[in-house]
């Protein structure tokens, strides 16, 4: 849109411009037929000065309207090839930008897309990962509680076996300290026999 405003612009410009060397050309106080090239000042002035004469612009002796309207004519021509080169190559960067425009879009859309799938993607994982860390979580503390469960136990476990091993020695003693005893009852018998 910017591109467009900006050419109807340099086209006014350049209709302007062509306008103004037109009037330029001519000059403001006789009709496009007669333009001369000749100032007035140097009008006014024979150039046969002992016999007074003068020479008329508007006469058909004196080419000048032919050539200054030739010349306009050759200038407006070169502005108006001017003007054409510009407009075709301000089309032919339109078209280039509308192509840049459309190739961006479809990029954009394309990354868009993607951009759309990964977020998904990324959600759906961020909820899995929250199913895995509320998991991890309990199973962490489940362990914890079995850890400390299977130390209980082996501490009282530790207790009772050396408990065990106390009653066992304690046992021990006491057979043995029964078995002497009988062994001396016994032969405290056997001599009296």
């Amino acid at each position: 849109m910017a591109t467009k405003d900006a050419s109807r612009r340099l086209f006014a410009d350049l209709e302007e411009q062509v306008a103004k060397l037109t009037q330029e050309l001519r000059a403001p106080d006789t009709p496009k037929s007669s333009t001369r090239l000749i100032s007035p000042a140097s009008a006014q002035k024979s150039p046969y000065p002992s016999s007074g004469r003068s020479i008329n612009l508007s006469s058909p002796m004196v080419p000048t309207t032919n050539i200054v309207d030739s010349d306009v004519k050759h200038t407006e021509k070169l502005l108006r090839d001017e003007i054409d080169q510009r407009m075709k190559r301000m089309n032919a960067e339109q078209k280039a930008l509308a192509e840049l425009e459309r190739e961006l879009e479809e990029l954009e859309k394309t990354t868009r897309q993607d951009a759309t799938l990964l977020q998904k993607r990324i959600e759906a994982n961020d909820r899995e990962v929250a199913r895995a860390q509320d998991l991890f979580d309990k199973k962490a503390k489940e362990f914890q509680e079995a850890k400390q469960r299977l130390d209980e136990k082996l501490e009282i476990r530790s207790v009772l076996t050396e408990e065990l091993m106390n009653v066992m020695s304690e046992m021990d003693r006491a057979k043995k300290l029964k078995l002497e005893q009988l062994m001396s009852k016994l032969q405290q018998t056997i001599q009296r026999m």
